[in-house]
Formats: structure tokens, sequence, C-alpha cells
């Protein structure tokens, strides 16, 4: 996964971005964190994560709409009773829930469960898309702090 980072800058980190956000179980915010340290820029870094992770994300959710949710939890390696635990939550607030897929762990199931349930594509979108950018700017921001 370096490698993509050294290979492309930006755009490697927006690959690992969109795959952690999809298939991957890794933590891109590693990936963000070394490649600001080695000199990336960090608002490119910022919109290249939120971007690449938002849409990955939003890849989820196209997953959980389109195909049958037992094909979705074998191809993404989903967790049925995390699934189960989302569903109420998904259901109560709607595309609201988008702002926790960012969250390690449930942010796929929470995306998926979005598809699933049919919310609305455009508020689950933005939602995430908050989250996730309140999310890397936060690293971001922390990083820079601590280490300038």
């Amino acid at each position: 996964m370096s490698e993509l980072i050294v290979l492309y800058g930006a755009w490697g980190v927006f690959i690992v971005a969109f795959a952690a956000a999809t298939i991957l179980p890794f933590s891109s915010e590693v990936l963000v964190v070394a490649y600001i340290a080695a000199g990336g820029d960090p608002w490119i870094t910022l919109i290249a994560a939120s971007a690449g992770n938002t849409l990955g994300g939003m890849t989820s959710y196209l997953l959980g709409y389109f195909l049958e949710i037992k094909r979705v939890i074998k191809f993404l390696s989903i967790n049925p009773k995390r699934l189960e635990k989302i569903y109420p939550y998904a259901h109560r607030w709607g595309y609201m829930t988008g702002f926790l897929g960012f969250v390690p762990v449930i942010g796929d199931v929470v995306m998926v469960a979005l598809g699933s349930l049919r919310s609305n594509a455009w508020g689950t979108f933005i939602t995430s898309a908050i989250g996730k950018t309140a999310r890397y700017y936060a690293i971001i921001f922390l990083q820079m702090q601590i280490f300038n």
C-alpha cells in the first residue's frame, strides 16, 4: 500500500482511501499521516483521502442497494450480526446515519445497510462525505500540531 503513495502521490492516497472504504480491512489514516510526514501537501491529501474514502463508501452503499444482501455480506466479509445491529439506527435515522460511515469496523456496514434500505443516495453521500472529511481533517490537524 505504501508503494502506491510513493509512486502516485495524492492519487495513491485516493486509491488507498477508496480501497480502505470498500474491500480492504485497512486503516488509510496511517498512510495519510505517513504521506504528510514525508512532505505531502496537507490540503491536497485531505481532498484526495476524503474523496477516495467517500466514493469507496458509496460503492458499499451501491452494493447494498443493488445486490442481494447475502452476496454483499460474503463479498465484503461483513459480520451479519453487526449489520443486524446497525439496521434499527439506519432505519430510524435514514441517510443521517451516513455520518457514521467513517467509524472503523462499522463504517462499511453502515453504508451497506443504508444502501439495502434504499436510503436517499444524495443525503447519504453528503453526510458520509462530511463525516469522512471531518475525520481526515482532525487527523491532519493533529499531526500538524504535534509534528510542526
